[in-house]
């Protein structure tokens, strides 16, 4: 996963806060609340396990969304890779 595109730059805010931390990045912000399981009410139930693709999909929407649109992340999952779980939530 990275942050932007090679030709977009990483947009950074003192708005976008996580827990305790001030100024992150919006790519920063969204992959914390994405690990944290801020997709999970909208996915379906797999027992709390948050998979690469939510993961992508959920970092791609929320940093577009907090960048309106000018900061695209990428991903690059190999095509024989499953759907492998990066996190566990409660």
């Amino acid at each position: 996963m990275s942050a932007a595109t090679g030709q977009e730059a990483s947009l950074e805010s003192g708005e976008w806060r996580h827990g305790d931390f001030e100024g992150h990045g919006a790519f920063t912000k969204a992959l914390l609340e994405g690990l944290e399981g801020a997709m999970l009410p909208d996915a379906p139930s797999r027992g709390g396990r948050i998979g690469i693709e939510e993961l992508d999909l959920y970092v791609t929407n929320r940093v577009k969304e907090l960048t309106e649109g000018r900061q695209h992340p990428m991903t690059s999952i190999p095509k024989m890779t499953s759907n492998f779980p990066v996190a566990v939530v409660d």
